[in-house]
């Protein structure tokens, strides 16, 4: 008789959903809004300081050999204007 096995909902969750991919590309929109020529890396920084990503998140999912293709591909290929305020945003009680 076999032993062991995968259980059913095992294993690494995703890393990040879509909703928090949009609101950290909102977040980080927002942050470019006010200054233009901010990087990514230093919205990222900012974000960080903030407490809206914390920092095992950012050293571990955030960096340029490891950035996320779906939220670089929200902020590249979207422009991002308008009423940003009113889309998904980070909060502190539910930091990325």
């Amino acid at each position: 008789m076999a032993r062991g096995g995968k259980r059913p909902g095992a294993g690494r969750k995703p890393v990040f959903t879509f909703g928090k991919k949009l609101a950290l590309a909102n977040e980080i929109s927002l942050l470019r809004q006010k200054n233009p020529k901010l990087s990514y890396a230093k919205a990222l920084e900012q974000l960080e300081a903030k407490g809206l990503i914390r920092p095992h998140t950012r050293k571990r999912y955030l960096t340029p050999k490891f950035f996320d293709e779906g939220i670089r591909s929200i902020l590249d290929e979207h422009e991002r204007i308008g009423i940003l305020a009113l889309l998904p945003r980070l909060s502190h009680d539910d930091p990325l």
